[in-house]
């Protein structure tokens, strides 16, 4: 487990420094943000679905530990198909704001809200719903 854990935070990472290079590319297109929404609550009641089965995994019971593993093979597969990638408590941790602005794309910034309003301008990553201001 600890190595799967370092293995997904060093992908983390990885993810981040992409985000702030692709939006640091003068060249690119810069998006207009409008009506935007703060959606780090989500990403916590995202969270609290995985904490209550670790809080209640009796480790000594294969009953417990089975319904564990669908429960969280459930939520991975919701958590994929969703295109959720932005539920992810370790970039509120790090400092990062999850915002929502229009037809549901996705912004990403250690910027308040009110930073954002200040200026309002994001950069796409690729070619998703996600954006890095």
């Amino acid at each position: 487990m600890i190595i799967i854990s370092a293995i997904t935070l060093i992908i983390l990472f990885i993810w981040i420094k992409i985000l702030k290079t692709e939006a640091a590319d003068t060249a690119k297109q810069k998006y207009q943000l409008e009506d935007l929404k703060k959606y780090d609550s989500e990403v916590l009641n995202f969270f609290v679905t995985f904490i209550i089965p670790i809080l209640s995994l009796k480790p000594e019971s294969d009953p417990s530990i089975v319904m564990n593993l669908i429960l969280v093979i459930i939520e991975g597969i919701y958590y994929i198909s969703n295109n959720a990638l932005y539920f992810n408590v370790i970039l509120i941790i790090l400092g990062y704001h999850v915002y929502t602005f229009s037809n549901d794309n996705i912004v990403i910034s250690r910027k308040t809200k009110d930073q954002l309003f200040l200026c309002p301008e994001a950069s796409q990553i690729g070619t998703t719903n996600i954006f890095y201001a």
